[in-house]
């Protein structure tokens, strides 16, 4: 028995102290009385080699000992898919566009570096984001879970409080009233007072725009009117199809894309101020068109993601057409 009393020991020194004897003493009732029913089944002694099976099946030490002791968690069971969903989230909204904003502003300032030390600039700095953010999402969790342990707040709550459950796929209408009021109003606007090259021309201030306007003025003309037949559609029929989600992708597309480009174009010919002179008006202009490109990486990265909202409501609208196909055909086979 001397194995027996080795694992009792062991597991001695990871018992609450208070509670040590007690303990004990029912582990060691429980493993003499497994002993013994061993014992009398085969009708000999056990030898160490199945006395040590048998204290294997039990468990290592500390693990036993922690079964009798108080059972704590920096971030515990009822948490922890909350906070591994919100660790996705960081990551996927904060520190991927973080580091593709820093990529980018690396080439934007850096042109003439090589690419390889620019991605060896943003993995370096990767790990730094990375720790932070996950440091903050784990102390957030930690206090929530020493305040649910004290509190027992996720205990408190009332069913008719739940939200109301919605249809993804449903437009309201409200939204496509509003999109088409917008609308008309922008493109209104937009024939009245961006068609000039001219668009500011007063005895005070002036503003030149170079002839690739153009392009932007019929180009944003083309999606103001898609955007307000797609509404039109959308209230007639409050539900997204895949031929309507993919003309939004579109759209989407299509205005990120000129928006991206117009911040690269030096759209800015002249601008002239009274009782400014030249070379200031040169300073003010270079100024302006410096700042525009700057927030180049951060529209190019908003109009990704709004492409790949609309990419994924897609592919649910397609999932969803197919199982309602699917659902048709079992009703007709019946």
């Amino acid at each position: 028995m001397e194995l027996v009393q080795r694992y009792l020991k062991a597991i001695e020194f990871w018992l609450p102290a208070g509670e040590k004897q007690d303990i004990l003493a029912e582990i060691s009732e429980d493993i003499h009385s497994q002993i013994e029913e061993r014992q009398t089944a085969l009708g000999r002694v056990l030898r160490d080699t199945e006395i040590e099976t048998l204290l294997k099946l039990r468990g290592r030490p500390m693990l036993v000992a922690n079964r009798y002791r108080p059972q704590r968690w920096l971030i515990g069971p009822d948490w922890f898919p909350t906070y591994v969903f919100v660790l996705k989230i960081v990551g996927l909204c904060y520190v991927l566009p973080w580091l593709v904003i820093y990529f980018i502003v690396q080439r934007v300032n850096h042109p003439a570096s090589n690419w390889g030390l620019t991605l060896l600039a943003t993995w370096s700095t990767a790990w730094t984001v990375a720790f932070i953010a996950a440091a903050t999402v784990t102390l957030i969790f930690s206090v929530l879970q020493l305040t649910e342990a004290h509190t027992h707040f996720l205990e408190n709550w009332n069913p008719r409080q739940l939200p109301v459950v919605r249809d993804a796929f449903k437009i309201p209408r409200i939204n496509s009233i509003v999109e088409i009021v917008v609308g008309v109003a922008f493109v209104l606007w937009w024939i009245a007072y961006a068609y000039a090259p001219e668009p500011f021309n007063g005895p005070a201030f002036k503003l030149s725009l170079n002839p690739v306007w153009v392009y932007f003025f019929w180009g944003y003309l083309t999606i103001g009117l898609a955007n307000i037949a797609l509404a039109i559609f959308n209230l007639r029929r409050p539900s997204w199809s895949v031929a309507r989600a993919t003309c939004r992708t579109l759209s989407d597309l299509a205005g990120g894309a000129l928006f991206c480009w117009l911040l690269k174009a030096d759209i800015v010919a002249s601008i002239w101020v009274a009782n400014v002179a030249p070379a200031r008006m040169m300073e003010i202009k270079t100024a302006i068109q410096y700042w525009i490109g700057q927030c180049f990486p951060i529209a190019l990265i908003v109009a990704l993601i709004v492409v790949v909202i609309d990419v994924f409501r897609i592919v649910r609208v397609r999932q969803r057409s197919g199982v309602d196909l699917a659902n048709g055909a079992a009703v007709s086979a019946r």
